[in-house]
């Protein structure tokens, strides 16, 4: 439960959300964290929870995600004959943010989480659906979610910082995928959300290791692209500091389900 996120829906602008719009978003804020993260609620589910019939739930989730409220993350998870989960959505917070007609509640938000907001758009109107980057989508997400302690502004001078004081010892250290993915997953680790780290980069599994090439399974392509834009360049860069190859870099790709519960073995 999120009731961060809900005070946001109860406070957007009436000309941006109707009432039942905010009645089914404040039911998805129920399920989710305080970043947005993790909301899979079945239709029925919702519907129970708001009294509106199960058409109108997916009438309503339609509009919210054209308008760039909700983005799809990834299809109901289907075992043993019957379905345990229903589609998977994470909140856009800036945008909720951005729409917010109450300055405490959004004084308080930016207090306790000073990520929110950050990068809220200037414009009146939602932005369109590919800046939410859906699965479809082809543009890359913005970088909101990492940051490295120290520098914000400059990820890529603190990486050289600590990577130029590694040892020729501990470069050769770092001679299998697990070894290096456990190395580099830990540094983003510490200076990233919770929710992001949770949801993207600890379900992420390395598959091998091949001229400097270091291949990371996730479970689709929408999880590919967002790890690929957001921490990529940070992942290619660390990399070349533990591996003796001059062109290393880490790629993310689509594994199938059996191979990423097994891992890289």
């Amino acid at each position: 439960m999120s009731m961060d996120a809900m005070s946001l829906v109860f406070w957007a602008d009436p000309e941006k959300l109707s009432s039942t719009e905010k009645l089914v978003l404040v039911a998805m804020a129920d399920f989710g964290n305080d970043e947005g993260y993790g909301i899979w609620p079945s239709v029925k589910t919702l519907a129970t929870k708001t009294s509106l019939t199960d058409r109108s739930i997916q009438i309503t989730l339609a509009k919210l995600k054209e308008s760039g409220f909700l983005t799809f993350v990834a299809e109901p998870v289907f075992v043993k004959g019957k379905y345990t989960r229903g589609n998977e959505y994470t909140l856009n917070m800036d945008l909720l943010f951005s729409i917010c007609k109450n300055e405490k509640t959004k004084t308080r938000i930016e207090k306790t989480h000073p990520g929110i907001g950050g990068n809220a758009p200037e414009s009146d109107s939602p932005p369109p659906v590919n800046d939410v980057h859906p699965p479809e989508s082809d543009s890359p997400p913005p970088v909101n979610d990492v940051r490295l302690e120290g520098e914000p502004d400059s990820p890529k001078s603190l990486i050289n910082h600590q990577l130029n004081h590694e040892s020729e010892d501990r470069k050769n250290s770092f001679s299998d995928p697990q070894s290096i993915w456990d190395f580099i997953s830990g540094q983003i680790a510490a200076s990233s959300s919770r929710g992001f780290y949770t949801s993207w980069i600890g379900p992420a599994v390395p598959v091998s290791l091949a001229n400097g090439l270091l291949k990371i399974g996730v479970a689709n392509q929408h999880a590919q692209e967002l790890l690929q834009s957001r921490i990529g360049p940070i992942c290619n860069r660390m990399i070349r500091g533990l591996v003796d190859s001059p062109g290393a870099r880490v790629e993310f790709i689509i594994r199938e389900p059996a191979i990423m519960k097994a891992g890289a073995r």
